[in-house]
């Protein structure tokens, strides 16, 4: 079995690997097709797309800051799937970014291969909301919030709607509900939490929103951020900048706020403090074009 899989002239090839024969695995075959011609791929990929979607100009490109992307113009917007993330950039709003979305991690992690214990001073658990459009994902949250409920650890929850992702706002208050009701840490944005609660004002969705022993955090674009702990509240407002692009400012917002806080007690000041930081990773996070600058 060694000698039909290793090269016979392997010791050529020395730290650059490519020690095994060709035709010994399917699966390496694919994996160094696509290697060499990858180019091709991506060109069979985007006629694939353009097909299945109807998107005449779909292009598949690639930059530094977002990866392989799908392009599409706002002219075919309608016909962008549901499979696809929607990103769209602020500037002139030229280009429709459209992630390709199919069979992603997301989709694939196995809550019974985490063991929260093995995190040393691990105190909050983080579960993103994306994966929520499709069963699988949910299954996995599912399973995930009573790993961390029983680990007695903090259930932080960024609700993050995408309605490009389900067929109605309902649906998508359906998926996200379980989740909003269990997080310990919960962040909304002003919008979005009107939309959850159905509210038109928003101290009045807040209160709907908020419970014992919950901190509630909600975004409000150029104006800041508020919150609401156990008859704490407070609005921490933010620099004045002048935004490029605002993907990421959410994540970098709430991740700045979720590692300033870990491992303090929730007092005013403390949370307020981290509001003061996580505001300006926001607004650092819009000066430029993408979520994260390489």
């Amino acid at each position: 079995l060694i000698t039909k899989a290793i090269r016979s002239d392997s010791t050529e090839y020395g730290k650059n690997g490519n020690y095994i024969n060709d035709n010994f695995d399917q699966e390496l075959d694919r994996l160094r097709n696509l290697k060499s011609n990858a180019n091709v791929e991506i060109k069979k990929m985007e006629e694939r797309e353009r097909a299945v979607t109807g998107i005449k100009n779909l292009k598949i490109s690639y930059n530094k800051v977002f990866g392989y992307y799908i392009e599409v113009t706002n002219s075919f917007k309608e016909l962008v799937p549901y499979n696809y993330i929607r990103k769209q950039t602020l500037t002139g709003g030229e280009r429709d970014f459209a992630f390709f979305r199919h069979d992603t991690a997301d989709f694939n992690i196995c809550a019974e291969e985490i063991d929260l214990n093995a995190y040393d001073g691990l105190n909050i658990v983080h579960i993103g909301s994306l994966m929520l459009s499709e069963e699988r994902g949910r299954e996995f949250a599912t399973a995930m919030v009573k790993k961390i409920k029983k680990a007695n650890k903090t259930f932080s929850f960024d609700v993050n709607f995408r309605m490009d992702l389900f067929d109605d706002l309902q649906q998508a208050i359906k998926a996200y509900k379980p989740y909003i009701d269990e997080a310990d840490i919960l962040k909304f944005s002003d919008d979005e939490i009107l939309a959850y609660t159905g509210e038109q004002d928003l101290n009045a969705a807040i209160s709907k929103m908020n419970k014992k022993d919950r901190l509630l955090l909600v975004t409000l674009g150029k104006r800041g951020s508020m919150y609401a702990y156990n008859g704490l509240s407070g609005v921490v407002g933010t620099e004045k900048v002048t935004p490029v692009d605002t993907t990421g400012a959410g994540d970098a917002f709430f991740g700045t706020v979720l590692a300033e806080l870990d491992g303090k007690e929730l007092t005013k000041e403390n949370i307020e403090n981290a509001l003061i930081k996580g505001n300006k990773a926001g607004a650092k996070a819009t000066q430029f074009k993408g979520a994260i600058k390489l």
